[in-house]
């Protein structure tokens, strides 16, 4: 075991680094705020325990994002089961089953590449005068 003193600066100099960037990342992927804060904390306490008990963490930021990732998972399918359990309200909603969550980038890609074939095929193409020009 490290130090405790030590691994809570390491962790709070992490935190600083990183708060932002998984708090944006969280809320793309629940679309609530709250909820997003609260994974966000979540995600440090876990890297504080992970680091308290010894274990190494090779990269730090891909380790962090994978958990949130991972609870962010957790957190829509336990909502979807809260959804489905109570009556009336689980009636419209679509099942976590079906939902399947992308990164951030890859979800702008498919948008982007959706609005780019949506347009008129020539709109598509460069003008053969741009072309020889």
């Amino acid at each position: 075991m490290r130090s405790a003193s030590n691994l809570k600066e390491k962790v709070a100099e992490v935190f600083e680094l990183l708060r932002d960037p998984v708090y944006q990342y969280l809320g793309v992927l629940l679309a609530n705020r709250e909820e997003a804060e609260d994974l966000t904390q979540e995600v440090f306490l876990r890297l504080y325990r992970c680091l308290y008990k010894g274990q190494a963490v090779n990269n730090v930021r891909a380790w962090v994002f994978w958990v949130a990732h991972n609870l962010a998972l957790n957190q829509r399918r336990n909502d979807s089961k809260i959804k489905q359990s109570i009556p009336g309200l689980g009636i419209g909603f679509v099942s976590s089953s079906s939902i399947r969550l992308q990164m951030p980038s890859k979800r702008y890609w498919n948008e982007s590449a959706m609005k780019r074939f949506k347009q008129p095929w020539p709109a598509c193409l460069p003008r053969k005068e741009d072309v020889l020009n």
